[in-house]
């Protein structure tokens, strides 16, 4: 146990990071471990107990039921979890219950009470999910194997020499217009090989709703690498938050605005329920950049096997100048909104041990799980077909992860959570993001290598 001391008014970077870290019993009476802070400002480290930082891959495996005797029971409503309260500690996919057919509510709350094989099936550590045994005999089986985890980005990636490649999606039901592109190769601390590429976001709101979405427009960055051999990996982020949008009349709104993984609203410390804005961290820190430090964030390994996940731990680091201007000089959004960092006397510098409020590196851990594979994946509006990636001739074309960060540790809170499909040939194709207000962008068209692919080659539709 470190030694503990009264929290000092605007001290919320700090205790963030501190108690993050910790969880709720870090700390006597709730309060932050004292930090000795190293000349030149940079945070101390601090990990809790045998946790090692870095990827530890794991693998799940599906049962194959009798549907004559057992059906999937799923949650159509989102993609909150069913019971079992086992289901994430056993790998179950986040939206399907295996119980006997005609179960009772309670019984597909808890079906390993209700028949002696689920029971069995539910007691084993390894379960990811469930599929028809169709012509085999039920049981575990590991998940269907892809070759080439690096064929789901552009192939170009992997040696530097892309022509122009971008993707447009919509977002929200086409409420804003999202563009990537590729702007250039770069360098990481957390480079696993290969080049790392600069993959830009622009998103901008259709004009119709302009006055309410602040920004209206704006840009946000990725660091993404395709390694040959060793997978896909994400290397640091524009730290987009979710946002408010402002109406005319009425309460605030979430605006949706497009973001990969960083952080849903109220994650960050609380806010200030006398302010029409939010003013909790995340916002705060909105648009700054997030550099993983230490390991990268690990979408894949060489290839793809259903019931594979990647469980990282790394740290999200921002610069501690940028807060510093934003409290100090910013304008009146950003003061406000960074209204819980406090402001230091002018004669303290930045990195005094006496008052350590500029720095923000956020412990936290990510888990990426490979959930389906798909021959061709079908977007549908109610029984029409809006969009369709891949082509029906039995290889898999496009493959699904699920993707999901979480603070606070050992005790954590899920943070974000993307649903990221990778179309082979082409990249991502649909992003489903939020925790309890879910948006889609999904790609309209492409143009990867130099080839360029109309929206009709996806079936699109608006």
């Amino acid at each position: 146990m470190l030694p503990c001391r009264p929290t000092l008014a605007g001290l919320l970077p700090v205790l963030l990071f501190c108690c993050f870290v910790f969880g709720p019993s870090g700390c006597y009476e709730g309060l932050p471990p004292t930090p000795q802070i190293p000349e030149g400002g940079q945070p101390p480290v601090f990990l809790p107990p045998d946790l090692p930082l870095g990827t530890t891959p794991q693998r799940g495996l599906l049962y194959f039921y009798d549907d004559s005797q057992y059906t999937e029971y799923k949650n159509e409503g989102g993609r909150n979890q069913i019971p079992p309260e086992t289901d994430e500690a056993r790998f179950v996919r986040r939206n399907s219950v295996l119980s006997i057919i005609g179960a009772s509510q309670a019984q597909i709350i808890r079906p390993d009470t209700v028949d002696a094989v689920l029971g069995s099936v539910y007691s084993n550590p390894q379960l990811f999910g469930f599929e028809p045994a169709g012509g085999r005999t039920p049981g575990f089986y590991e998940g269907e194997r892809v070759s080439n985890a690096t064929d789901f980005m552009p192939a170009c990636m992997a040696n530097g020499n892309c022509a122009e490649s971008f993707w447009v999606y919509n977002h929200k039901e086409n409420k804003w217009r999202r563009r990537s592109f590729l702007a250039g190769t770069t360098t990481a601390s957390t480079s696993q090989g290969g080049f790392i590429w600069i993959v830009r976001d622009t998103a901008k709101v259709r004009d119709s709703d302009r006055l309410t979405h602040i920004p209206a427009q704006y840009a946000a960055d990725a660091l993404w690498s395709v390694v040959p051999g060793r997978g896909l990996f994400v290397h640091g982020m524009t730290l987009t938050a979710e946002r408010d949008n402002f109406p005319e009349a009425g309460s605030p709104e979430r605006q949706n605005n497009p973001t990969f993984v960083w952080l849903a609203q109220l994650k960050l410390g609380a806010r200030d329920p006398n302010q029409p804005i939010y003013t909790t961290l995340d916002q705060c820190i909105d648009g700054m950049w997030g550099d993983f430090e230490s390991f990268p964030l690990q979408l894949t390994s060489t290839d793809l096997q259903v019931g594979d996940r990647y469980v990282t731990w790394t740290y999200v680091k921002t610069d501690a100048d940028e807060i510093r201007r934003r409290v100090e000089e910013g304008n009146e959004l950003e003061q406000l909104r960074c209204s819980g960092s406090g402001v230091p006397p002018l004669d303290v510098p930045l990195d005094s041990t006496a008052f350590p409020i500029f720095y923000f590196s956020l412990l936290a851990r990510y888990e990426v799980s490979v959930e389906f594979v798909y021959d061709v994946l079908e977007w549908r509006s109610g029984s029409t077909v809006v969009g369709e990636y891949g082509t029906p001739d039995g290889l898999v074309d496009v493959v699904k992860l699920a993707v999901r960060m979480y603070v606070m540790a050992p005790e954590d809170d899920l943070a974000q959570q993307v649903d990221l499909y990778l179309m082979r040939g082409i990249g991502p194709v649909v992003q489903q993001t939020g925790i309890l207000v879910f948006d889609v962008s999904r790609l309209r068209e492409a143009q990867v290598d130099g080839v360029y692919y109309p929206p009709e080659t996806f079936k699109y539709a608006d």
